[in-house]
């Protein structure tokens, strides 16, 4: 993923996300980077493929467990809401 987004041009963030979501299986270790620029995603995602963090990169694996929604309005209801759950 890596080689793939810092290719010369590089793919368009929602095309990487779709072809991520359609084309791959579902592994029991997954991430999530989330980042507003290129420079970003490209530190993040090195970090990762290093096992280092970096604030822009979660990763886990699946548990097992109920689901939840969260309903969460604009946001400012009260903070840390989400991570509660």
């Amino acid at each position: 993923l890596l080689a793939t987004v810092t290719e010369e041009p590089a793919p368009r963030p929602a095309d990487v996300a779709h072809s991520l979501l359609v084309t791959r299986s579902l592994f029991a270790h997954r991430a999530v980077v989330l980042a507003g620029e290129h420079q970003e995603t490209v530190r993040a995602l090195t970090a990762l493929a290093a096992g280092a963090t970096d604030p822009a990169a979660v990763s886990g694996t699946v548990a097992s467990g109920r689901s939840a929604a969260l309903f969460s309005g604009q946001g400012s209801q009260r903070l840390g809401m989400g991570r509660e759950l």
